[in-house]
């Protein structure tokens, strides 16, 4: 066949629709991402309507809670007032106070005299019902008073002998104890109160004055307080311990939780969620003002949501409506969106069938009319496409092929080194045929290989066969290599360091006369790096002229600038290090004018390669 015949060939590609292959359709994943959009949305905001109506019910619980607390604070302040208000006016009584003084001065108290002291105690403070007994006391006349309840004296006693820090600073002010008297299940816990009588004769107490409060009548009082389902009350003292409780059978946990967190808490009132015995609970708080005694109210959560029920109900149901209309509203809309898409999908189809006549129609929407331009324009330039491959494909074959003919085998080269190496060994010129070596040496290195890394090693050998010519031409040239033998087998870019020598070479010790010296040193340091320097003890640069090359040097765009200065080497090797292994990595310059430059090349340490590679 003629090379120049064209050879009509079958379209090369194929549109498939995307669900032959197991993905869905344009209609398909629109409807689906409208729908988990819409619905995402939805559940986003009913979980916040569910979230503020739970903190709304919360808030509103707490302080219907905190109402009660502080209505039962002023019951129980208002019962120590008033015990307390008697017990003043009691020992404020002129009889009282001589006939205590007649007792406390030695004198003995005739029966009348003790019946009228029990009699004022008993008409002052019989009139509340929360007081079971009332008693004054002194060590010089004993007790007298009331006594409805099962603290004997006895108990007292041993009272004052448990509560020794408490007693020790009584005054005219109340003290309020809790206190217990009998054994096993006949236990009887009282709400014990003490202060001093004083003496308004002289400033010496007369004694103590003691009340006892009916703890079964408090406790009954919390019981018939509605606070919630599964709530309790409970009337704490300054170490956190349970005075009163409207729980009966108040659990460890509960106890041991009171202790530590109300023992000496120093707010007057608050509240905060907090897990007791394992439920999540709503713990509201606040202090008494008669005494350091907090009432506390320990409510589950779950009883405040429990009537939350319906409004999961309608919610559950709204979302399940607005779910089915959203996934209708989103397939029509998404079927009138891809509708146009399908068509030019179908004129698509019959273009990978062959069919290049093929125009696609002008429609309203901004998108797919530019969209149908585009192919109408495709489906243009197809044909014409096609003929420039295959013009170019012929051109390319050409060029091969004109290209093998005028190749010149690097054999032939080698041997013509080699016979003018022999000759001038014959001849006995063993300098110059030194120089046809490296010559030799450096044709093999530039064109043999096909990869574009080599050994280290490989690369420095190269370089000191290119060395070993220059010495010709300058016959002072001091070459000085310092060359880490331990990492000649990491890798490198081939015929990296030749363009930075010459540079050194031409650019700063041609200029200089007599003493020319070039160093290239390798070495390996802790970062991971190899550091390759290569220092002349030439012209240098000035110092504006290297900020001028470094600032530049970071500048892509400008190496044409450093290419007049430095020629071209600084440009390729700056270029291929960065491109090879990465911005982290480059080339620093530095230089005194008069006494030459340094310029160090920063490579990765790792890539080693084999050592029949190195080879």
């Amino acid at each position: 066949m003629n090379p120049l015949t064209r050879e009509v060939m079958p379209m090369s590609f194929r549109l498939r629709p995307p669900w032959r292959e197991g993905k869905p359709s344009i209609k398909t994943s629109m409807t689906v991402q409208f729908s988990c959009l819409f619905i995402g949305c939805f559940l986003i905001v009913g979980l916040l309507v569910y979230q503020g109506v739970v903190k709304v019910i919360q808030e509103i619980a707490t302080d219907y809670i905190l109402v009660t607390i502080k209505q039962e604070n002023e019951k129980v302040d208002k019962i120590i007032a008033k015990a307390e208000s008697s017990a003043s006016t009691v020992l404020s009584n002129n009889e009282m106070q001589n006939m205590l003084n007649q007792v406390y001065s030695g004198q003995v108290l005739k029966l009348p005299d003790r019946d009228l002291i029990s009699h004022l105690i008993y008409n002052a403070v019989n009139q509340e019902p929360y007081v079971i007994a009332a008693q004054v006391y002194s060590p010089r006349f004993g007790y007298y008073g009331f006594n409805n309840s099962y603290l004997q004296q006895s108990d007292i006693r041993q009272l004052t002998l448990q509560h020794p820090e408490k007693l020790a600073h009584i005054d005219d002010r109340m003290i309020w104890i809790e206190v217990k008297t009998g054994v096993g299940d006949n236990v009887y816990p009282f709400i014990f109160g003490i202060r001093t009588i004083p003496n308004f004769i002289t400033d010496t107490p007369l004694g103590y004055f003691m009340v006892v409060l009916d703890k079964k009548q408090i406790e009954n009082d919390l019981i018939h307080i509605d606070i919630g389902q599964g709530g309790s009350m409970f009337i704490v003292n300054e170490d956190g311990l349970a005075i009163v409780s409207s729980d009966e059978a108040m659990e460890m946990e509960t106890k041991r939780y009171l202790a530590d967190n109300f023992k000496d808490r120093n707010d007057v009132s608050g509240h905060f969620i907090h897990s007791v015995n394992g439920v999540h609970s709503l713990v509201t708080y606040n202090k008494l003002h008669r005494t350091n005694w907090t009432s506390v109210v320990i409510l589950p959560v779950s009883s405040l949501t429990k009537g939350m029920d319906y409004v999961n109900y309608l919610l559950i149901l709204t979302g399940c409506a607005t779910i089915l209309l959203v996934f209708i509203t989103a397939r029509l809309l998404s079927a009138r969106i891809t509708k146009p898409i399908s068509n030019i999908q179908r004129n698509m189809k019959r273009v990978e069938q062959g069919n290049l006549q093929v125009n696609l129609p002008v429609t309203h929407t901004l998108e797919i009319n530019d969209l149908s331009q585009s192919f109408n324009h495709m489906v243009g330039k197809l044909n014409i496409l096609i003929n420039q491959v295959y013009e170019g494909e012929l051109r390319r074959r050409e060029a091969e092929l004109k290209a093998l003919q005028a190749n010149i085998h690097p054999h032939f080269l080698y041997n013509t080194l080699d016979s003018l190496y022999w000759m001038l060994i014959i001849r006995g010129q063993e300098e110059v045929a030194k120089v046809v070596v490296s010559l030799s040496h450096l044709f093999r290195y530039s064109i043999g290989g096909k990869g574009q890394t080599v050994p280290l090693r490989s690369e420095l050998e190269h370089i000191r066969n290119y060395l070993q010519i220059q010495q010709i031409r300058f016959e002072d040239l001091e070459v000085e290599c310092i060359w880490d033998e331990t990492i000649g087998n990491v890798t490198i870019l081939k015929l990296l360091l030749q363009p930075l020598v010459e540079n050194a070479i031409y650019h700063g010790l041609e200029k200089k006369s007599g003493n020319r010296k070039l160093t290239i040193a390798t070495k390996a340091i802790d970062q991971g790096l190899v550091l390759i320097t290569i220092r002349d003890n030439g012209a240098g640069i000035r110092p504006e002229q290297l900020a001028l090359i470094r600032s530049m040097m970071r500048m892509a765009d400008h190496f044409q600038i450093l290419e007049e200065r430095l020629g071209m080497g600084i440009e390729n090797v700056h270029r291929r290090i960065k491109l090879f292994y990465g911005e982290a990595y480059g080339m620093d310059i530095s230089s005194e004018p008069g006494e030459g430059t340094e310029i160090t090349i920063r490579i990765p340490l790792h890539g080693r390669m084999e050592s029949s590679e190195a080879k």
